[in-house]
């Protein structure tokens, strides 16, 4: 291989690098302006005290540290998968009930084997009842679509979300 060619390879890796950089950074940006991303927090934050507190789904039987930490986990990794799959898949509002569809199959799809995976991790064996836990979680998957933001405060743009009021600085015309 001539140096020339090694400075060639070399810079193509480069650019490669600054365009995966920039993807990045693109999916970051969507997913901290997504509408309604504080609702998610603060719903997540009060299902895994409601679910700690209760001992839902035959977890009363726990300590309350390992059930505390163990809601945090499953709730948090699954509240972490829908605003990543919601970041990825929402560009305008009529894509929200086609993103929660099938984002309740290929998010819940895992979340038996996810319950048992924290479980394990956290020491205590989990019974599993995969049809009980899919039937749940799709429940709980229709109650994700409601657009929690007002139009007026969020607008959209060709390119993903935009600031407040239609944010100048974003480069982008509201739709």
């Amino acid at each position: 291989m001539t140096e020339g060619a090694r400075f060639r390879e070399k810079q193509q890796g480069r650019v490669g690098n600054r365009i995966f950089a920039n993807r990045v950074l693109g999916f970051v940006n969507r997913a901290r302006n997504l509408p309604g991303l504080p609702i998610y927090f603060a719903g997540g934050a009060a299902a895994i005290l409601l679910m700690t507190t209760s001992g839902a789904f035959a977890t009363l039987d726990l300590p309350l540290p390992k059930r505390l930490a163990f809601w945090s986990l499953l709730i948090g990794t699954n509240l972490l998968l829908w605003i990543g799959w919601f970041a990825w898949r929402v560009r305008s509002p009529r894509d929200w009930w086609p993103s929660v569809l099938l984002g309740t199959l290929v998010i819940n799809l895992p979340l038996p084997v996810e319950i048992a995976f924290f479980g394990r991790l956290l020491g205590v064996p989990m019974t599993l009842d995969w049809a009980r836990s899919w039937t749940n979680a799709g429940l709980i998957s229709l109650a994700l679509p409601r657009q929690p933001v007002r139009r007026e405060v969020v607008t959209w743009c060709n390119c993903g979300f935009s600031g407040s009021r239609g944010d100048a600085r974003s480069g982008c015309s509201p739709v």
